[in-house]
């Protein structure tokens, strides 16, 4: 037969920096790849063409791939063509919707979102920024201030998700009961949470990343009182939005003590199309400090660059993506286990005369993060892990008592 010749192939599919992803295909290629057997193209050979980044773009590759799919010899089919072509222009697509959520529960995460405004240009969707409202549990919503923190006042809010925002009243309802559940302080974050969800599965955010940030234990993320929005309030409001969860396609956590395998899991059922997440496994960079806005610029370029480019950018990132998997194994449970015990001293003195203020000590840093190993190695026995989990949230409070207050 007489397919589409190679030179046609390159000169329109690789021009203008046309790409494609092997692990995010849309279902008329699918389709397409599958209806001729001669083709023999299977996933593993579409990521071999890709490469490290994990995307198919540049003329090189877009060569291999149509030698891969013209065995043959006669040229591609024009439909496996089309298809190709409408894939190249869907991706084109969510390059300008490619978005950022950022969340930051503390004041001093404005400097995170400030740092991501740099690289992240409105005509890729620009950076949607969620802060502490300066009146806690209270949301501007239409030109109206709607308080959180009562009954009567999420009522109104209700009304106004309706009739402001288009919301479904039965979703506005389940919303409204969330918030309800929701501890004071947390509100106002999670109720700006759920209308960027909600924005981003009708198409008025152009967001397909999202950053949660703040203090944290591995639980959620605090603000400088102690103010935690959980890991399960995520949940429910992107199980409330699931149009917009799904929209998500790379997660970084800005925070202390997470990326640990059943954290992955965890972040997988909440964003179901989710290609990377990046979280500090121990220590995480304060808000304020250069070092958080050179990561999170670190996080945005490899972001871009497939989800195969999110790795470790240095020691104490956890990584996982849909390519290599998590980049961090647990150590033998045993090897974490004598690693406590070694440290188990230095909570003596703590333990006697808790410290009414931060001790900003090494030691006790260091024997929390063996702590927090080993509540979450999955070789831990079930029966142990509530045990472990009171003993590090007793060494949490003596590290940082003002979360507790």
């Amino acid at each position: 037969m007489d397919g589409i010749s190679r030179k046609t192939f390159l000169d329109e599919l690789a021009a203008g920096g046309g790409a494609i992803d092997p692990h995010d295909l849309g279902p008329g290629l699918v389709r397409a790849l599958g209806a001729d057997d001669a083709l023999g193209v299977d996933p593993a050979d579409l990521e071999a063409v890709a490469g490290r980044d994990g995307r198919i773009q540049g003329r090189a590759e877009w060569g291999r791939l149509y030698d891969l799919m013209d065995r043959a010899g006669d040229g591609l089919p024009a439909g496996l063509h089309e298809e190709l072509r409408a894939e190249v222009a869907r991706r084109r697509e969510e390059a300008s919707r490619a978005g950022v959520i950022h969340l930051g529960m503390r004041p001093a995460s404005v400097a995170e979102a400030d740092a991501l405004r740099s690289v992240v240009p409105a005509r890729r969707g620009g950076v949607h920024s969620i802060q502490g409202a300066a009146v806690q549990d209270t949301i501007r919503l239409g030109g109206a201030t709607f308080t959180l923190d009562t009954p009567a006042g999420r009522a109104d809010f209700r009304r106004a998700v309706v009739g402001e925002e288009g919301m479904d009243p039965a979703r506005a309802d389940a919303l409204i009961a969330l918030l309800a559940d929701q501890p004071a302080g947390a509100r106002d974050e999670a109720a700006q949470l759920a209308l960027a969800f909600y924005r981003t599965g009708t198409g008025e955010l152009a967001a397909s990343r999202l950053v949660l940030s703040g203090h944290s234990w591995g639980e959620g993320v605090l603000d400088d009182a102690g103010n935690h929005l959980t890991w399960d309030a995520v949940g429910a409001l992107a199980g409330l939005f699931p149009e917009g969860a799904g929209r998500i396609r790379h997660l970084a956590i800005a925070a202390c003590y997470n990326g640990h395998a059943a954290q992955i899991a965890q972040f997988r059922a909440m964003f179901p199309n989710l290609h990377s997440a990046w979280m500090y496994g121990d220590s995480a960079p304060l808000a304020e400090s250069p070092a958080a806005g050179r990561d999170l610029r670190d996080w945005e370029r490899r972001s871009q660059g497939g989800p195969g480019r999110v790795d470790p950018g240095h020691g104490g990132l956890v990584t996982w993506n849909v390519v290599d998997g998590m980049s961090d194994r647990p150590e033998p449970l045993d090897v974490i286990e004598r690693r406590v015990a070694g440290r188990e001293a230095v909570a003596a003195p703590y333990q006697a005369a808790p410290p009414p203020c931060p001790p900003h000590d090494d030691d006790l840093d260091r024997y929390y993060q063996s702590l927090v190993e080993l509540e979450y190695h999955p070789d831990l026995p079930a029966e142990r892990r509530a045990a472990v989990h009171g003993r590090r949230m007793e060494v949490l409070r003596w590290r940082h008592p003002e979360l507790f207050r």
